[in-house]
C-alpha cells in the first residue's frame, strides 16, 4: 500500500511533514501509524509554532501533532462544511474504525475560509497588540526551504 501524500508517520521529521503538507496543498498532514490508525494531525500552524519555539527540522511529527479533527465516511457535505468552518480548518481526516480512509477539503464541500485580519505594526515592539495578533495567521515564516 502506498502512503498518500498527506500522511506522515509519527517518527517522520518536521521537514518531511512540511514537504508533505506543501505537496498536498492542504496545510495539514495526518499522522498515522503503519496500520493506518490516525494518531493526530500536523498543521502549518503547528510547524510555525514549533519553529518559533526553537524546534529543529528533525523534530518528529509525534512532538508536533495535535488532536485530529476526524469525520466518518457517512458525514454529509453540509456537516463537513459546518465543522471545518467552525474550527477554521481547511481539511479533516476521514476515518473508519480509527483507520484513515481519506481526507475532505473545505473547498470540495462548498465552504470558504474566513477572511484573515491583517495587523500592521509600525514601530515599537507590539506588546500591547499581542493579544490581538497571537491568533492571527503569520504566513511568512521560513522553515527549512519553505515559507509558511
Amino acid at each position: 500500500m502506498s502512503t498518500p501524500k498527506f500522511v506522515v508517520g509519527p517518527d517522520d521529521s518536521m521537514d518531511e511533514a512540511l514537504a508533505r503538507s506543501n505537496d498536498a496543498g492542504g496545510g495539514l498532514v495526518v499522522v498515522a501509524d503503519g496500520e493506518g490508525m490516525v494518531l493526530g494531525t500536523v498543521t502549518d500552524g503547528d510547524i510555525r509554532r514549533a519553529a518559533l519555539g526553537g524546534a529543529g527540522l528533525d523534530t518528529p511529527a509525534r512532538e508536533l501533532m495535535g488532536a485530529p479533527v476526524t469525520i466518518d465516511p457517512s458525514t454529509t457535505a453540509d456537516e463537513v462544511r459546518d465543522l471545518l468552518q467552525e474550527r477554521h480548518l481547511p481539511t479533516a481526516a476521514v476515518v473508519d474504525a480509527g483507520r484513515l480512509v481519506g481526507i475532505r477539503h473545505l473547498a470540495e464541500v462548498g465552504g470558504t475560509q474566513a477572511a484573515v485580519t491583517a495587523v500592521v505594526l509600525a514601530g515599537g515592539r507590539g506588546q500591547r497588540l499581542r493579544p490581538l495578533t497571537d491568533k492571527v495567521p503569520k504566513p511568512l515564516l521560513t522553515v527549512g526551504r519553505t515559507t509558511i
